[in-house]
Order: structure tokens, then sequence, then C-alpha cells
């Protein structure tokens, strides 16, 4: 057999599709800067559990009745303890939309792990800028007084530290149990739609106390609407 007989019969061994992205072929908790992130968010609430645990009660009376999340806002102390638990809850928080892919953007799946963590951060941080501006610009209604306008305003950050304590559990008992991604991504939804959904009644609450209906409606719709709205069609968009 001649040479050239011989590479004519050769067979091609590698696949002729191209190679798959490799971006994130490894799992997520095994990214480095994830692992980092991970262990600063525990021990950040590790420090900040006495204080957590110390204001609980005035964040549950928020769950039984509109007055709570004024009595919270009419004690500074209580009020700072929780913007700060609030601000600290916000890196697990960005850690599950981003292993979970809570927020399906097609530009952050591109991404390679640890780089979408910080981009899903921003994209945090641009919503509560948006909310804080749209607060800052629309006027506070004339008949609530500064307290009042605060619990409008941070009744969000109130539920918000329920939310993500409660999204930890539902993740810590769905590894435990070997559960599959997607069925967890589904109960962390829901959790956050049902959360928010309660934060957006009681904030209303708050408004109607001494609004008329119309103009409850009114402020929602610019406080907690729009901003919302705009983040599910960036979502949607990019």
């Amino acid at each position: 057999m001649l040479p050239d007989e011989i590479f004519r019969q050769g067979s091609l061994l590698m696949s002729d599709q191209p190679l798959q992205s490799t971006v994130n072929a490894l799992p997520w908790n095994q990214c480095l800067t994830n692992r980092i992130v991970m262990a600063v968010a525990i021990v950040l609430l590790l420090i900040d559990l006495v204080d957590l645990l110390s204001i609980f009660p005035a964040i549950t009376h928020n769950f039984k009745t509109s007055r709570g999340a004024i009595s919270l806002e009419h004690s500074v102390s209580v009020a700072r303890s929780r913007n700060i638990s609030a601000a600290l809850m916000t890196i697990p928080f960005c850690m599950m939309c981003d292993r979970y892919a809570l927020y399906p953007a097609g530009f952050l799946q591109a991404m390679p792990y640890g780089i979408s963590l910080a981009a899903t951060a921003g994209v945090l941080v641009a919503f509560l800028l948006v909310r804080h501006i749209i607060h800052m610009l629309v006027a506070r209604p004339r008949r609530h007084d500064q307290e009042k306008a605060h619990a409008v305003h941070r009744v969000m950050y109130t539920f918000f530290i329920v939310l993500v304590i409660l999204m930890l559990l539902t993740v810590a008992f769905g590894v435990v149990k070997k559960a599959p991604d997607a069925a967890i991504r589904r109960v962390l939804q829901w959790e956050m739609i049902a959360v928010y959904a309660f934060a957006f009644f009681r904030e209303g609450q708050i408004l109607a106390a001494n609004c008329n209906g119309f103009s409850t409606i009114l402020y929602l719709c610019a406080l907690e609407l729009m901003p919302m709205g705009l983040l599910i069609a960036s979502a949607i968009v990019f």
C-alpha cells in the first residue's frame, strides 16, 4: 500500500462540531471568587447575628400590622440595625440569584462565574438606585410625617431580610435533600413573589392611612411597580 493511499483511508476521530464553551466548566461553588464571597458573607452574617436577633421581634411585627413598620422607624437604633442587616443580606441574596439564575438575563448567562456574581450585584445596586431616585422625586403625601415617609420607603428592606432568611433555609434544605436546581429555583421564585406581594400590600396600607384610593395606587405604581417593571424589562431585553 502506497503512502498516499494510507492517508486517504484514514478516519477522523475528533468531532466535526465546534467545542462547547468551557467558561463555566467547574461547578458554581468551585469558583474561587464565589467561595471567597461566600466566606465573607458567612462571617458578616455571624457578626450581625446578635443585632439581627435583637430586632427580629420588631421585624415580625411588620407581618401583624402596618403600624409595625411605623413603630420600627420610630426607634432610630432599631431602624439603623435593620438597615445594616438588610445591606448585609444583599450578599447572600446576590449569590443565590447568581447560583440559581433568578435574574435570567442573557448577558449574565454568558459571563464566567465570579464576574456574573459581580454583575448580579451591579443589577441589584442599579435597581435600588432607581427606586431611591423615584422616591426622592415623588413628593410624599402631605399628611405623612417623616416616620411614615421612611416606613413607606423602607418597609421593603424589612421584608427583604425575612425573604433572604427564607431563601437561605430553602437552599439549605434543597442541598441536603439533593433537590434539582430547577426545583429549588422554582421555590425561590415563588418565595420572592409572595414576600414582595405582601410587602407591596403593607406599603399600600401605610399610604392608604392618609391617602385616598386613587392616590395610593398612583404612589404604588410610581414607587414600586415602575422600578420592578424596569428590572423585569431589562431581564427580557438584555
